[in-house]
């Protein structure tokens, strides 16, 4: 089965003087209308290295669309390298690219 999860990108604006930010963006199988929620799971995981985003949808939707997802840390210190989109059903990790 393929995954609902695509084009997922992670970058981290790492950009002297700061502050840092890191922003997440993808895109979900799901139905026209709906929205997508990002936010960290809770417990956060055991390898810290790894951010782990809980996906949500919410709506209802008529006919299938790909919804766009984003999560931003606007106060990033810099201390992950991969971020794994999870929802009930599925995941996807990708790595972190840095710009400086």
């Amino acid at each position: 089965m393929a995954s609902k999860l695509h084009d997922w990108k992670a970058v981290a604006n790492m950009m002297p003087p700061g502050p840092y930010s890191l922003r997440v963006s993808g895109k979900v199988k799901a139905h026209a209308g709906q929205t997508v929620k990002l936010a960290p799971a809770e417990p956060p995981g055991i390898n810290p290295t790894i951010l782990i985003l809980e996906l949500t949808i919410a709506g209802r939707g008529a006919g299938p669309a790909d919804i766009e997802g984003t999560y931003e840390d606007k106060n990033y210190k810099g201390h992950f390298k991969q971020v794994t989109i999870r929802d009930k059903t599925d995941s996807v990790t990708v790595d972190i690219k840095v710009i400086r």
